[in-house]
């Protein structure tokens, strides 16, 4: 998750981008936080995902995902 931040931190544009996302669904879910919630989030599950696939070793069954869904934050290069 630190390695998340981080590079949204480096990449404002997905940073923008994952908090509208973020605020329009908890608009939706009446600001509370569910799993139902998290599930209608798919640019944070392709953040989390792009992170895990970067900056994890490869151990099997630990970062599981379609690899259509993975956004690598860390190909991106800084304007």
């Amino acid at each position: 998750m630190a390695f998340a931040l981080y590079e949204l931190a480096l990449h404002p544009a997905i940073q923008d981008r994952l908090r509208k996302e973020i605020a329009q669904v908890m608009e939706k879910y009446n600001q509370v936080l569910t799993y139902e919630a998290i599930q209608d989030m798919p640019y944070l599950d392709m953040v989390v995902s792009g992170e895990c696939h970067s900056y994890l070793p490869h151990i099997p069954g630990l970062c599981t995902t379609n690899s259509r869904n993975i956004l690598p934050l860390s190909s991106l290069q800084r304007p």
